[in-house]
């Protein structure tokens, strides 16, 4: 089993170092070592590594160009993921479900295969959906912010503009509220790393919607404003940052450090599901007040 398991890292090692034919002997090789090691006759439903061997057997063939075959061994893993993880036994869904169902979506849309794409898609939304609830995650989840995104693209390439302009602009609100939330606690370079991948991918997707979408100019504008407005803050913390350096002041020192302990409580709890979700609402706005307060009189120094 480890060799298999070191043949399929080379192989996502290769990819990464765009050596897409490298990559797909090597999961290829990890592929029949798993069937061997979980045969049918002992898991007749299949094996996870035999899944995802699968699924990464589909990518590499995508990349170099043989579509059909990458379909074929996505959609076998898809089967495989629904065989292991029936509805019966996790009605919330399953998160490689989830990435499968989109992955097969890719490939149709690849294709030329919008409104199929699209069905696959969906069903991957849906499992998000049900798996990052906003009852335990009521700023969102970054799997359920990249599935909105994937679906706003999907209604795109189907020619579904005022439904994809729609999801995107969900995609949009859930991406700056957990980049807000990351800008609080994670290091500058992660924060705006993040940022800018929100830009790359969502905002591109949701201005190619909102093109063909009359009247929504304002709208668009403001969605995009407040994700501007987050990287602002990111550049102001690096600006305060910069001048308690510079300041001998013991008490201007405690206050800083007192602003990290607030960001990182804040940061701890919008990332833990919470049982008291009033009780964790209340403090977090307690929370709230002290970083403002501490941002306010920093900026003052």
């Amino acid at each position: 089993m480890e060799l298999a398991t070191g043949l399929n890292n080379l192989g996502l090692l290769s990819t990464n170092l765009g050596r897409s034919e490298q990559a797909l002997a090597y999961h290829r090789q990890a592929l029949a070592m798993y069937e061997e090691l979980y045969a049918a006759d002992k898991f007749p439903n299949g094996h996870p590594e035999i899944a995802k061997s699968l699924n990464n057997v589909g990518r590499a063939l995508s990349a170099i160009g043989q579509d059909a075959e990458a379909l074929d061994h996505l959609q076998r893993s898809l089967e495989m993921f629904r065989r292991l993880y029936p509805a019966s036994k996790y009605p919330d869904g399953h998160p490689r479900l989830a990435a499968i169902y989109n992955n097969v979506g890719h490939q149709l849309s690849k294709m030329g295969q919008a409104d199929s794409a699209l069905a696959y898609v969906r069903q991957g939304n849906e499992q998000c959906l049900k798996l990052y609830s906003p009852s335990i995650y009521p700023l969102g989840h970054p799997e359920l912010a990249d599935s909105y995104h994937n679906l706003g693209s999907a209604l795109v390439a189907a020619g579904r503009t005022d439904e994809a302009w729609q999801t995107l602009a969900k995609a949009m609100t859930m991406q700056t509220r957990l980049l807000k939330r990351e800008s609080a606690t994670a290091s500058e370079s992660v924060a705006l790393d993040l940022a800018a991948r929100h830009r790359r991918s969502t905002i591109h997707a949701f201005l190619s919607a909102s093109e063909s979408m009359p009247n929504t100019e304002a709208e668009s504008y403001a969605a995009i404003f407040e994700l501007k407005g987050t990287v602002q803050s990111i550049l102001h913390r690096r600006h305060l940052a910069a001048l308690i350096q510079s300041q001998h002041s013991i008490e201007t020192r405690r206050a800083f450090d007192r602003l990290a302990n607030v960001q990182r409580e804040i940061g701890r709890l919008l990332g833990n599901a919470a049982q008291d979700l009033s009780a964790r609402d209340q403090r977090l706005a307690e929370l709230n007040d002290d970083r403002d307060r501490l941002t306010r009189e920093l900026s003052k120094t």
